[in-house]
């Protein structure tokens, strides 16, 4: 992907040519896929930077994947032709490429966490450090995604989850090379068509079912590098009968000229139409991945020679893969200290603007002083002495983020900014699970969280039903009937409400499609099973309002199972509660009706501990509360409504934590010196083990 730019340069393969210590093959170098490396790159900027201004700047992460399965399928297709490839010089190589600029960026990010970072940030700084050093990151984050993973915005290493997905390419696609490239030719002709065929169709099945999932898996971006592959394939092997791959040819000029411009339309597509709601990969994909392979297919083409070649953008591409490295945790870093609420005022886009000048300053330099010196090293043995010390630095640093994990994020660092912090959090965001998985037994597939602490996760006794809010209370809860020699399954889906004949139809913020997600499976499992008591906890107001509160500005549709022409959320809501209250009446299973906590208006972390340093540090929240007049403006109909319904049915039994929350001014996130909140909605482990000894059910 970024990282491939030497291999492309023969100018700086001179040095290891003349030694002769180097024996893979080098292509000839093309400045045009520099120039496209340049348009990928600034596209993920700005898509980063400002992605209301360029919705579909994430599909230059695509045109990478194609770049790099062109350029290294070249590299290993000559090597191998040659019989010069080993790969003790491929991987030695890579270290040398890979480590220099990443060194310096992590090691950069670990001390300014040090001083920065909350302890729940740097704790997850730590872990994202170690997944990175080998190359699991993608898969890291993608274990981490849910309703709980905090906002990739604080992640600083994010963005290595593409780098993580190359690497594992660089394993894989070696090995089928030299086992398939001299002996059956044709047979790895077949392997790239199959593969790609396989893998996009993986992309498409898991894009409508595991939108995440198809996003972090190599399985599903496979067939990107695979085109590359393909391409370089074609660039040397005659498969047509005419004698000429003519796309190739220098007589092709005017079918390249048409390929690039289609392509060029393509791309602009892609950046400036897609956006959050685009389902991605997908077929979507399909679009950014075939303009780059279009573009690198068309050497000759006009747009190649003209705008691609152009030195300011060989320039970028140079230098893209120190950019790519350094752009994210600058933005991540700024925006953690100057939170969304600043960056919505005027501020925020000079801050970002300065931002990106100053990654584009540390990747000049990293560049200069780093990348190019070890690149043109004299190599005889000096590269592989510099390959090995480069791994055992990173594997150093690897191992310093597992310390940081393990040592939950050192959450008394004697930086000023952290010291109040620290008072209130006492480690109470650190995640804590006593429940295990009971998905694959239970077979729910539209339940996407299955937790229970029952010796058969098929008999069940106490059931908690709902979105992320049920979850934030299951641990307390299930520790509550652990005590009491009874069992808890939780049963949850994210966004999703839970009521019997009722979905949310999730728009694009939530998830990359729309799709109508029901807790209906949930329901019909616990009565079939003879569930001895069912809790209900949802997000309450914010199916029953359709919108959310403060800074979540997201939009939710629930619609009626049954009538689907009723458009009312407060009517479908009503109807809902009364239907479910029934069935499990109806049923003889005890009823727990759980009404929603408290939502502030800000993310009481930010609002109140501001990092000293920070423009917002005077406008400090505190105390720490939402007054109860918004509380009540936000959750009077909700509250209303549900008490209404409840008036019909006196034996379901309701448990209200705002009774301990709030008092008859306001409503609070920091309560008896202790913080109450992961976010500005859900409450932390402390806060439900503290409201669940008010719990006498």
């Amino acid at each position: 992907m970024l990282c491939d730019s030497d291999i492309v340069r023969n100018s700086l393969d001179s040095n290891d040519s003349a030694t002769g210590s180097n024996p893979n093959f080098h292509p000839k170098y093309r400045p045009d896929i520099d120039g496209l490396r340049a348009i990928a790159v600034i596209s993920v900027l700005f898509f980063h930077a400002f992605p209301k201004n360029l919705p579909g700047g994430f599909v230059g992460v695509d045109i990478f994947f194609v770049i790099s399965g062109f350029l290294i399928s070249n590299i290993l297709f000559g090597s191998v032709e040659k019989d010069r490839f080993s790969f003790a010089d491929f991987y030695i190589r890579r270290a040398r490429r890979i480590f220099p600029a990443l060194i310096l960026m992590t090691t950069a990010v670990l001390v300014t966490g040090w001083f920065i970072s909350t302890a729940s940030e740097y704790l997850t700084l730590g872990k994202h450090a170690f997944a990175s050093t080998f190359f699991v990151q993608n898969l890291n984050l993608l274990q981490e995604s849910g309703y709980f993973d905090i906002s990739g915005d604080k992640k600083p290493f994010q963005h290595l989850w593409s780098l993580a997905v190359e690497e594992q390419f660089y394993i894989v696609w070696p090995i089928a090379v030299l086992a398939l490239f001299k002996r059956a030719p044709k047979a790895l002709f077949g392997f790239i068509i199959g593969t790609a065929v396989l893998s996009f169709g993986w992309n498409l099945f898991k894009t409508s079912t595991d939108a995440s999932a198809a996003f972090y898996q190599l399985q599903s971006r496979f067939w990107e590098m695979m085109l590359g592959g393909l391409l370089a394939y074609l660039s040397r092997h005659d498969l047509s009968r005419s004698g000429k791959f003519t796309i190739f040819d220098n007589k092709s000029v005017k079918i390249q000229n048409t390929f690039s411009f289609a392509a060029i339309l393509a791309i602009t597509y892609a950046l400036t139409k897609f956006n959050g709601k685009t389902a991605f990969p997908g077929f979507a994909a399909t679009l950014p991945v075939f303009a780059a392979f279009a573009l690198i297919a068309t050497p000759r083409s006009w747009f190649n020679r003209n705008v691609l070649s152009l030195k300011p953008m060989v320039w970028i591409g140079l230098i893209s893969y120190p950019l790519y490295l350094w752009h994210w945790p600058i933005l991540s870093f700024a925006r953690i200290t100057i939170p969304e609420i600043v960056f919505k005022q005027k501020v925020g886009n000079e801050v970002l603007w300065v931002c990106l000048l100053l990654s584009f300053v540390l990747s000049v330099l990293t560049y200069l002083i780093i990348e190019s010196p070890v690149k043109k090293m004299k190599c005889q043995h000096a590269c592989a002495r510099t390959a090995y010390a480069l791994t055992a630095m990173f594997l150093l640093i690897g191992s310093t983020g597992l310390f940081v994990y393990l040592r939950e994020g050192f959450p008394h660092r004697p930086a000023a900014d952290l010291t109040d912090y620290a008072k209130y959090n006492h480690e109470s965001l650190v995640p804590k699970d006593n429940l295990k998985d009971c998905g694959k037994k239970l077979k729910l597939p539209e339940v996407q969280l299955c937790r229970t602490t029952a010796t058969d996760p098929l008999t069940p006794d106490v059931v908690l039903i709902g979105d992320s809010h049920a979850e934030q209370m299951a641990g307390a809860l299930a520790n509550h009937y652990e005590e009491k020699g009874r069992s808890l399954h939780l049963l949850e889906s994210g966004d999703t409400l839970g009521l019997v004949d009722t979905a949310v139809i999730a728009p694009k913020n939530l998830i990359p499609i729309e799709k109508t997600r029901s807790l209906q499976p949930a329901f019909d499992w616990a009565i079939k099973n003879k569930a001895k008591t069912v809790i209900l906890i949802s997000r309450g107001p914010n199916y029953f309002e359709g919108v959310g509160y403060g800074e979540d500005t997201r939009r939710l549709e629930i619609v009626d199972l049954e009538n689907r022409s009723i458009k009312n959320p407060e009517v479908v809501y009503e109807s809902g509660l009364n239907d479910t209250l029934t069935e499990l009446q109806a049923a003889g299973i005890e009823t727990i009706f759980f009404f929603d906590n408290v939502e502030m208006a800000f993310t009481p972390e930010v609002a109140c501990f501001p990092r000293r340093f920070s423009p917002i540090a005077s406008k400090r929240v505190w105390p720490c509360a939402v007054t109860y007049s918004q509380f009540l403006e936000r959750q009077k109909d909700y509250r209303e409504m549900a008490k209404r319904v409840l008036a019909k049915f006196p034996a379901v039994k309701t448990f209200d934590p705002n009774e301990q929350l709030c008092d008859g001014k306001a409503c609070y996130a920091v309560k008896d010196g202790a913080l109450l909140f992961v976010d500005y909605n859900h409450l932390n482990l402390y806060a439900a083990e503290t409201l669940i000894n008010y719990y006498d059910f």
